[in-house]
């Protein structure tokens, strides 16, 4: 069958893997577990009703896309139970949002190249994506994401939003950061759908004001038991020095510690947390979210 179709439509592709374009009609032949694609200018209405009775019409939804092991492991953990995918790195998880369609594997193609070694990328609609980036000494940072947008800008004339997570151990909690993280996602574009770039500490003080306060609640319970995992101290530390507006000598004096002990923790918070708190938005974030653990400590 496979031959008569070469014969009918020259510009017919063969592959391993699901092309979606938009400019082809992509079919999967089980007897021989590959993908054909035929250009759409070469196919009427008529024919493609008719391969799809021999052929299965392959839609742009999340199995089809997600055709690669790692991205099916990653699927299956973040949406059907799966187990926990195994790696030795703490992860993140970098959404993203198309504002239209686009080739499937020339955008993949560009992601795997800017990104190299370090990602997996799983599709969650035809617009919309994560990329799972593992931790590394040569991590990227904003101005590198900057510079993806351009990219992507430049070479299929469409914005990309996108959201950069912070790192995660990669443990049965990770599913619950994933579904969290997407939802500040979700909200910050509403707020702000002029800016294109969000992380942790632009969103959250948005998702405080736009969620309603039950479930603001699991979300600071959450946040508090990550970030201080049941540390008073380093609490009461973190917040010292945030109501001395970050003033490392100062803090350090109310403290009874030494400037550069201070600055040591401070540092080795932010790189736990991924979360600067010499930032604005990071430190008011936070700030939130210690008051919010006082709080309900008294409470409960």
């Amino acid at each position: 069958m496979i031959k008569k179709l070469l014969q009918l439509y020259p510009g017919i592709l063969i592959q391993d893997y699901p092309r979606f374009d938009q400019n082809y009609y992509c079919f999967f032949h089980e007897q021989t577990n590959e993908y054909i694609s035929i250009p759409k200018q070469q196919l009427t209405d008529r024919e493609v009703l008719l391969l799809e009775t021999i052929l299965t019409k392959v839609q742009q939804t999340a199995t089809f896309l997600n055709n690669s092991p790692s991205q099916q492991i990653w699927h299956r953990f973040l949406f059907e139970n799966g187990e926990l995918p195994k790696t030795n790195n703490r992860i993140r998880f970098i959404f993203f949002q198309l504002n239209s369609s686009v080739s499937y594997q020339n955008f993949t193609d560009s992601i795997y190249s800017f990104f190299q070694d370090n990602i997996i990328l799983v599709w969650l609609n035809e617009l919309n994506g994560v990329i799972i980036e593992r931790e590394t000494e040569t991590t990227m940072q904003q101005e590198d994401f900057l510079s993806f947008q351009d990219l992507i800008l430049t070479d299929f004339y469409l914005d990309i939003d996108m959201y950069i997570g912070r790192f995660f151990e990669v443990t049965d909690q990770l599913k619950n950061h994933f579904f969290r993280e997407q939802y500040y996602f979700q909200i910050i574009r509403k707020v702000l759908p002029e800016k294109h770039l969000y992380t942790f500490m632009t969103a959250f003080p948005s998702v405080i004001i736009r969620t309603e306060w039950r479930k603001m609640n699991e979300i600071f319970t959450e946040e508090y038991t990550d970030i201080f995992q049941n540390d008073k101290e380093l609490v009461n530390m973190i917040k010292v020095y945030l109501e001395n507006n970050s003033n490392m000598s100062l803090a350090a004096k109310k403290l009874y510690m030494h400037r550069n002990s201070l600055q040591y923790k401070i540092d080795k918070f932010i790189k736990r947390t991924s979360i600067d708190i010499k930032d604005f938005n990071g430190a008011i974030s936070v700030y939130f979210i210690c008051v919010y653990g006082e709080i309900a400590e008294r409470i409960y």
